[in-house]
């Protein structure tokens, strides 16, 4: 079996109500013949081919990958910019929609919860409703209209989601500096892994993982810098007493998170490897972006010399069943 755990898709019904939201820096114009192209803060986004919101399509491209599941969340540009009723809105038929994909293909997908996080209230209602629908992980960003996660505001939130015991997949949006990302594809290959790199730190330095230790949080793209800067933070933080509000060492806290594997490259992996562990490790492709990469995401993991046997297994579904409460699941060991 193999379980996607970053995989995204974007329901007709989101992408619609996005059409219907009104003077918002967010739009999506119907592209004939060829889905929708989005425009963010009027700068050409994402074009949203049938590859992001065909059902069949996907299911075409998993089967074609050796992929068995795949957990769907929205990415970019998610719901936070939208006014607190539009916002909600668009969780809601998100929602609706993936839990349906997830009940007419049992063991094919697991939906991942949108909730409007900027509307606490709301969240926490969408969050309880999602859950009831089957939702099994909770989407978030890596900030919430540049408020960081580390925000006491947010404490209510993560007290529910700790209550609930619902993992939490924090996806990069709106990378700080995004004004000198705009070239080059900076934003996606710079911005977002700078932007996890930034919400994890925060999160463990100002003290809100010591406040909330019952969360269970994947972070993506491999924790971002997190791998290559763990070291010298945790020695910066020793050399000057103080400057941290975190109850341990700095490192500790980083084998109780868990990360995705969207990395490209041997190095990279064994780099994260040594970082967090064969029990920490999810396989993740960022599907359908970037071409979709899954072939050679999962021909690295199936091939590589820096894992045994097991590390694999652990890696590919085992991991992800454990941290989705999975094993009582009856998934497909072939694809249909």
């Amino acid at each position: 079996m193999v379980i996607d755990i970053h995989a995204h898709f974007f329901p007709l019904a989101y992408l619609e109500e996005i059409q219907r939201c009104s003077g918002n820096a967010v739009t999506l114009e119907s592209v004939e013949g060829d889905g929708y192209q989005l425009f963010v803060g009027g700068r050409r986004s994402i074009r949203f081919t049938p590859a992001f919101f065909d059902r069949d399509v996907r299911l075409k491209a998993m089967n074609d990958a050796g992929v068995t599941t795949q957990a769907l969340s929205l990415a970019p540009p998610m719901v936070f910019w939208a006014r607190p009723d539009e916002a909600l809105r668009l969780c809601q038929v998100t929602n609706d929609a993936l839990a349906a994909m997830a009940d007419a293909a049992p063991g094919r997908f697991i939906p991942v919860a949108a909730v409007p996080v900027q509307a606490l209230d709301l969240a926490i209602r969408e969050l309880h409703r999602a859950v009831g629908l089957g939702h099994r992980m909770v989407l978030l960003g890596t900030n919430i209209n540049g408020m960081q996660l580390d925000n006491p505001a947010l404490a209510p939130f993560f007290e529910a989601v700790e209550q609930l015991d619902l993992p939490i997949f924090v996806h990069p949006i709106s990378p700080a500096g995004l004004e000198c990302m705009h070239d080059y594809r900076l934003e996606q290959t710079v911005g977002y892994p700078l932007d996890t790199t930034l919400a994890a730190a925060r999160f463990v330095l100002s003290g809100a993982f010591d406040r909330h230790p019952g969360l269970r949080i994947c972070w993506s793209h491999l924790g971002g810098a997190l791998p290559l800067l763990v070291d010298r933070i945790q020695y910066l933080m020793a050399a000057t007493p103080g400057t941290s509000a975190a109850r341990h060492d700095f490192d500790t806290y980083f084998r109780r998170f868990w990360y995705d594997t969207v990395v490209y490259t041997e190095r990279s992996l064994a780099f994260g490897l040594q970082f967090a562990g064969p029990d920490r490790l999810l396989f993740g492709t960022d599907a359908p972006f970037f071409g979709d990469a899954t072939p050679h995401l999962l021909n690295l993991i199936r091939t590589t010399r820096v894992l045994d046997s097991g590390d694999r297994e652990r890696i590919l579904f085992r991991n992800a069943q454990a941290l989705l409460g999975l094993e009582s699941l009856v998934l497909p060991k072939t694809v249909d």
